[in-house]
Formats: C-alpha cells, structure tokens, sequence
C-alpha cells in the first residue's frame, strides 16, 4: 500500500489495531478496514497492478521470531 498521509490526517484516518489480524473480530488484515475507512470519509482509494514490494511468504500472523518479537504472532 501506498498511502497519502496528509489525507489520512485531514480525515482523523488512522489503522485500527483492535482489527488486525488475530484480534478475533475480522479474518482480514487491518488494511481492509483502513480501505473501507478512506472510503466512507470521501477520501480516494485507487488499485494500481504495479508492485513496489513484494511479501515474504511468512509474515508476523504466520511465524514468531527475533525479527517480529513485538507483533502478535497466532
């Protein structure tokens, strides 16, 4: 994701950690709800199929290690 922070912050937008994966309340990622959020303020979401970055095939929901210690590992 590539994100406007001035737009974020003109909104009062920020991600909902109660909401992120392994919360419990939703099986997606917090950048789901922080799309819907964009959206229902009036702000602008747009899809490129461009990568910028690619993510590993593990990630902090997946594997607890040195590297993701602080993050909630399920």
């Amino acid at each position: 994701m590539v994100l406007n922070v001035n737009q974020l912050k003109r909104h009062n937008i920020a991600f909902r950690e109660d909401m992120c994966v392994g919360s419990g309340i939703i099986n997606l990622g917090e950048e789901s709800v922080l799309i819907a959020d964009i959206i229902r303020a009036g702000g602008d979401v747009i899809h490129h199929s461009i990568s910028v970055n690619v993510h590993p095939e593990t990630s902090t929901g997946t594997i607890g290690n040195n590297q993701n210690s602080s993050q909630r590992v399920l």
